[in-house]
């Protein structure tokens, strides 16, 4: 006791000391093993070694005699000129094209199909539908995306749950396995991936893709949309998936190999395919008090949307959006439904697409606020411009715009000239009015953004635009039926690269910092890595599997 009184009194000297020097600069780093500290002298019984894995040295370790506040400032700028160095050499690879690509693939047939010799037969073939990206902790330390899992959706239904490696190609094939039967002494036959061993053995210190999970989400559908998160109360990774037919269930992760479905959200909102499965963060006021709750939002072709209460699969709202929205600005009880071909959200904010080439924009919290008084019919949205001519078919929120500090940057892409464009979408409060309006720049074809791009031209034109993916202001990319993925500088409309090759559509796209995850090759699941030197650069650029 007396031990841990002591370390903790030197650190909070420590944390003193350095405030004195860099009164406004704390990196991360510090800051991590800071509260790891306070953690292990909270009066529990942890008598174990304590972790300072941002150091080399240990506070308070009297056998250290050149631990000082001069050393541990060295060490802190070491650090940042580490992180700086890092993040310069992303930043050059996205602007020059440079990266190191590996990957996995899930056999593109069941093993009951090889086993009845139907393998020929095209219409077994299994292909990759979806993709999400999810990490395993809040660790900032994880490099080259080390410590996340690919979620990946099946077009026969399934879902694969894959850990990241290392190793340049890791390949999972099809096999029977004897299962625990339904009933007792009874056993079941069913295919199941297995990773091909005959891949390890490579470069020295590669570690393998690894299957997580697998089990069948939606049997016989396809994965239409999919979405990953993690629980921030208890770590549990709780997996979305819909289908073709409008159903949606979720799905939570234990340990290797155990999935426990959630619940199935049968509340008969959707009755098509589901294009988009979001959450976001619902800020609510009830007796004169304020409480964040995150909702699921999934969004249907046939032009419904719904929110839903994602722990207990409450139906919080669900509406239909009519074609007078788009028409005359009105909820009109008599008037058709639109077809919306995607979604997404921003801090609060949802965004769809529609085939009549508008967006769509609702604040969420005014959108509940009306809920009741509308009845099945959405009320009316924040915003609704036209965007494309011929349907918007791939949408992302760009984050924070640069005209007002509450402006979002959106992009869309179009439906069948392949094109791009950016826009901002400024809030405006209306006159006598509670409901905030959101306003698009640029709204003329002769106006131009504030140090930003409004078109980017590069798809062929008689090409769709399949998916889109935006990080920060420094590139995002664009995916598109000519089996191209193209990365883009959002400030000047530049064309960095082209990713070619693609043999099917583009679906999905996973965009972080310093990597990209694509489908688009049957069976195989690509990550190009942007957090490599030049010479791992021009080790492996391109497939060769």
């Amino acid at each position: 006791m007396y031990s841990t009184v002591i370390i903790s009194f030197q650190c909070a000297l420590l944390f003193v000391l350095i405030q004195a020097i860099h009164p406004f600069v704390l990196v991360p780093s510090f800051q991590r093993s800071y509260r790891r500290v306070l953690k292990n002298n909270d009066g529990g019984n942890d008598d174990g070694p304590m972790e300072y894995s941002d150091f080399d040295f240990v506070p308070g370790d009297k056998g250290d005699s050149e631990w000082s506040v001069g050393s541990l400032e060295t060490r802190l700028q070491e650090v940042r000129e580490q992180e700086r160095q890092s993040n310069a050499l992303v930043t050059e690879n996205w602007r020059k094209g440079n990266w190191r690509v590996r990957g996995f693939s899930l056999d593109q047939f069941s093993a009951v199909d090889y086993a009845s010799d139907d393998e020929n037969d095209d219409s077994l073939v299994i292909s990759i539908s979806q993709l999400s990206l999810v990490k395993t902790s809040d660790d900032d330390n994880d490099n080259n995306n080390d410590g996340q899992l690919i979620v990946v959706g099946r077009t026969d239904g399934s879902v694969c749950v894959v850990e990241v490696g290392t190793q340049y190609f890791t390949r999972f094939d099809a096999k029977l396995q004897a299962t625990e039967g339904t009933s007792p002494d009874t056993v079941r036959i069913e295919s199941q991936l297995v990773r091909d061993a005959s891949q390890d053995g490579g470069e020295e210190n590669d570690i393998p893709f690894e299957l997580m999970h697998q089990f069948m989400a939606h049997e016989g559908q396809e994965i239409t949309a999919l979405f990953a998160m993690r629980d921030d109360d208890d770590d549990t990774i709780r997996v979305v998936t819909g289908d073709m037919n409008g159903d949606i269930a979720i799905w939570d992760l234990g340990e290797k190999g155990k999935v426990c479905p959630h619940m199935n959200l049968d509340d008969g909102a959707h009755a098509d395919r589901i294009v988009a499965l979001r959450t976001l963060t619902w800020n609510s006021s009830h007796d004169d008090a304020s409480e964040s709750k995150k909702l699921l939002v999934s969004v249907s072709r046939e032009g419904s949307l719904a929110l839903w209460d994602p722990l207990t699969g409450d139906a919080i709202y669900k509406c239909q959006i009519s074609t007078s929205i788009v028409e005359n600005n009105s909820s009109e009880e008599n008037s058709s439904s639109v077809t919306i071909y995607c979604a997404d959200v921003w801090d609060g904010y949802l965004f769809l697409g529609l085939s009549t080439g508008h967006v769509v924009t609702y604040k969420v919290d005014e959108l509940l606020e009306t809920a009741s008084t509308m009845g099945d019919l959405c009320t009316l949205p924040n915003g609704c411009f036209l965007a494309h001519s011929d349907g918007v078919t791939a949408i992302s929120s760009g984050g924070k715009g640069r005209l007002d500090s509450s402006s979002v940057i959106l992009v869309t892409g179009g439906g069948e000239d392949g094109s791009v464009k950016q826009w901002e979408l400024l809030p405006r409060r209306q006159a006598n009015v509670d409901t905030m309006k959101l306003e698009h720049w640029p709204r003329l074809a002769n106006q131009r953004m504030a140090k930003r791009a409004h078109t980017f031209a590069g798809h062929s034109d008689d090409s769709s635009v399949t998916a889109l993916a935006y990080t920060d202001a420094t590139h995002f990319v664009s995916a598109g039926t000519d089996g191209t993925i193209r990365a883009w500088n959002p400030q000047t409309g530049e064309e960095l690269f082209v990713l070619d090759g693609f043999s099917t559509s583009i679906q999905s796209l996973c965009l972080t910092s310093d990597a990209l995850i694509s489908n688009g090759m049957k069976q195989f699941v690509c990550l190009h890595d942007f957090d490599v030197a030049l010479d791992e650069f021009e080790q492996g650029s391109q497939f060769e599997w």
